[in-house]
């Protein structure tokens, strides 16, 4: 049976992956043990050397108490002119005109941890 190629959705599910793992404080091999997935594979999918199939995108989704939808989220826009501004709320364009000038590395530390912020929350729930 021919080898399935890596997609660009693939490379998607990957990088959300890795991002969710990353913020519940998992490791690769943890993780692999929570998810009950062979050692090594999510090296293969974070790497885009093997794309997640449906059954560990499942058992992923059991081990970080996560939703399928995550996995499939496109990115956030990591510039202010990249969002389109009508949509936001005043206090929302605030927010981001405050981080305008950060760099790369910033905005993915803030974004991590307004993400680590409202996992905490969602579990008080």
């Amino acid at each position: 049976m021919a080898k399935r190629k890596v997609t660009d959705t693939d490379k998607l599910v990957a990088r959300n992956i890795k991002r969710l793992r990353e913020l519940y404080g998992f490791d690769r091999r943890a993780l692999e043990e929570k998810a009950g997935i062979s050692y090594g594979i999510l090296d293969q999918i974070e790497t885009f050397h093997k794309p997640a199939g449906k059954i560990i995108q499942k058992r992923i989704i059991e081990a970080l108490d996560c939703s399928i939808s995550e996995l499939y989220r496109e990115e956030l826009p990591k510039r202010l002119k990249e969002i389109p501004m009508p949509y936001l709320t005043n206090r929302q364009k605030r927010l981001l005109k405050t981080g305008e000038h950060l760099t790369d590395k910033e905005i993915d530390e803030v974004i991590s941890y307004m993400e680590w912020v409202l996992a905490k929350k969602k579990k008080k729930v």
